[in-house]
């Protein structure tokens, strides 16, 4: 379902950037009215970077006689804030005293847990109190979020509940294909080879809600665009990324001729940018290479978020496009392996900088390529990642409701695995 208008107010409101960075960032206080259940609230909110954050406390307040109800504490000696969803709105008082709130806003150095699980929020701490990015709580709380432009406001409407998303991995045999489904936005990222079109057409046929809003082609080559003049066939798409690059090749130029005849579709190169969906999730287009004698390295990179829950999504980016990425992402919870788990991929300057729990390798059965790799599972084992293959367990699908995240396997890959040992 197209809701591209909406999503361009809600980025510049409500979305999870990619990172944190180390230093103050100015702050402004925002000037938007805020409403709960339809009555506006008084909240001490501030305007970072375009996003709006709110102070927990105030917020635990606000939602106390809602079914989204959740209680505050403060471990000093733990350093972490602790909250614990539907229970009783009790709060202790923020250890730090209060500053000058207009000056500067520096990253908070508290852990936050949400029902005893840790999570990877982003907090500042503006005058010695912690704030967080209001639509990560939402998601993680139970609480809905909106954007009003016309009124200048701030919705928040209890009782939403932990919508899921899913993250599927499509076993498009030796090649990438992902698909991204948050109930009435979804997502999918290349189609494999040109044959397997019509299974990834027909995969995401009962999930798709009108348009398929977001295309993302990784790169030319053709175990990622192949399959996409099919889908491009069978629905119509409201925006299509890639990565500005031509191939010589029939798979490529049959992609590309479906792209730019596909109507009322708006069709951009790759750049940092970020789409809000429909739950609250983001998935944020990361700029690494452009240009590079490898087209490999030219891919088109992505990072899911929603909630506390993040996955980077990298096509076929080779060590020099990593090295960039490092410096871009932070920490995620699960890792598309680059390149199909190959050996010039899947370095350990990128693995020790995102730190994935959980790795996914598309590939299939006995390639001509010797993927996976033994260098990149020796690199996943040396992180402590899990890692899946769809040529082990077919089709890998994760699902969240951006707190939590499960797979429907437990097929893990070993070193005896490798293709190439």
């Amino acid at each position: 379902m197209k809701k591209r208008g909406v999503s361009v107010l809600l980025a510049a409101a409500l979305t999870i950037t990619l990172t944190v960075p180390a230093f103050a960032a100015r702050v402004v206080q925002s000037p938007q009215k805020v409403y709960v259940d339809e009555k506006q609230a008084s909240f001490e909110a501030y305007n970072i970077g375009g996003y709006n954050y709110f102070r927990l406390q105030d917020l635990a307040v606000a939602m106390k006689d809602t079914t989204s109800r959740f209680s505050v504490s403060y471990d000093k000696g733990a350093n972490a804030v602790e909250v614990v969803s539907g229970a009783e709105c009790t709060l202790q008082t923020e250890t730090a005293a209060r500053g000058d709130m207009s000056a500067a806003a520096v990253p908070s150095a508290q852990n936050v847990t949400i029902d005893g699980k840790a999570v990877k929020l982003s907090p500042y701490n503006i005058g010695g109190y912690n704030f967080f990015k209001l639509g990560d709580l939402g998601v993680l709380l139970g609480f809905g979020v909106a954007y009003d432009a016309k009124t200048n406001s701030v919705k928040i409407s209890s009782a939403s509940g932990r919508a899921t998303v899913t993250v599927t991995f499509i076993d498009v045999g030796q090649g990438d294909s992902v698909f991204i489904d948050d109930g009435s936005w979804e997502v999918l990222i290349d189609a494999g080879t040109a044959d397997m079109g019509a299974l990834v057409s027909d995969y995401i046929k009962p999930y798709v809600d009108g348009d398929l809003d977001l295309v993302v082609a990784t790169h030319a080559h053709a175990d990622h665009v192949g399959g996409l003049a099919r889908v491009l066939a069978d629905y119509q798409v409201d925006e299509i990324i890639d990565s500005g690059d031509k191939a010589d090749s029939k798979a490529w130029t049959n992609y590309c001729n479906a792209a730019v005849s596909e109507p009322g579709c708006k069709f951009v190169p790759d750049g940092d940018m970020t789409f809000s969906m429909a739950n609250g999730a983001s998935i944020s287009i990361i700029e690494a290479l452009d240009g590079d004698k490898n087209p490999n390295n030219d891919s088109v990179a992505a990072l899911f978020t929603y909630g506390a829950v993040k996955v980077l999504l990298t096509g076929d980016d080779e060590a020099s496009a990593e090295a960039v990425l490092a410096k871009k992402v932070g920490d995620v919870d699960v890792f598309k392996a680059a390149h199909h788990g190959s050996r010039t991929a899947n370095t350990m300057t990128l693995l020790n900088a995102v730190k994935p729990e959980y790795v996914v390798v598309s590939c299939g059965a006995d390639n001509t390529y010797g993927h996976p790799h033994l260098a990149a599972l020796q690199n996943f084992a040396a992180i402590g990642a899990t890692a899946y293959s769809t040529e082990k367990s077919g089709t890998v699908i994760m699902t969240t409701d951006g707190l939590t995240y499960s797979f429907n396997t437990a097929a893990a890959l070993t070193l005896a695995d490798a293709a190439d040992k």
